[in-house]
């Protein structure tokens, strides 16, 4: 977990890596979350080039989901297979749970390969279903680095 903390701040880049710690296993110091699982990608070397975390949830429509936040991929000449390696471990992951939806949260931002994300998405036939809106209670800790 802790190799992937320079990824994760790719991300958010005000995280500590306790923060980070915390919330992929789920303990309850400084907040509780719920228990997280940690996928990675990475090159036989064993150099990370992507990774997401994976909650249970669910949904009144359609019952169990597995909610898939945190998709990050640090590959940025190779970003589609990257992603797609991910989303094929997250399918893999879903129908062997017995989920009923997949549900995919991509970080709003200027994150370089967002788009080739969301194109990965699409292609193996995610389609977007809802839009989010949030309002910060609390300025970060670091400046966000914007265009």
């Amino acid at each position: 977990l802790r190799l992937a903390v320079p990824l994760v701040q790719l991300l958010y880049p005000s995280l500590l890596e306790a923060d980070w710690v915390a919330y992929a296993c789920g303990q309850s110091p400084p907040r509780h979350w719920p228990p997280r699982r940690v996928l990675v990608a990475s090159n036989p070397s064993g150099y990370l080039h992507g990774l997401c975390t994976l909650a249970d949830g669910f949904d009144l429509q359609c019952g169990r989901t597995l909610d898939v936040d945190d998709l990050v991929v640090a590959n940025f000449l190779d970003t589609r297979s990257v992603a797609q390696t991910l989303l094929a471990g997250i399918e893999d992951i879903a129908r062997r749970g017995g989920y009923h939806e997949v549900r995919v949260n991509l970080a709003d931002g200027n994150m370089p390969h967002r788009q080739a994300v969301a194109d990965a998405l699409n292609i193996v036939g995610l389609v977007r279903t809802m839009a989010r809106f949030a309002k910060p209670r609390a300025q970060p800790l670091k400046p966000i680095v914007g265009p």
